[in-house]
């Protein structure tokens, strides 16, 4: 588990997650934090620790219609 103390906690919620593929969202977050961020899958949705809160305009470029 990342440390918790510089870091947000963030969930993408399970009605997003299917449409989000995982490189694209470990791509996203390397593009915008310039680091490596672990991301995991639990309960159906994304989960992962990041400096800050990741928005919903960020996050728009990599969901997929279908």
């Amino acid at each position: 588990m990342a440390d918790t103390e510089n870091v947000v906690k963030n969930v993408i919620p399970e009605h997003r997650t299917g449409y989000i593929r995982k490189v694209k969202l470990e791509d996203l977050l390397r593009n915008l934090f310039g680091k490596y961020i672990f991301v995991e899958h639990i309960s159906e949705r994304w989960v992962f620790y990041a400096p800050r809160e990741v928005t919903d305009a960020e996050l728009r470029p990599i969901i997929e219609d279908n």
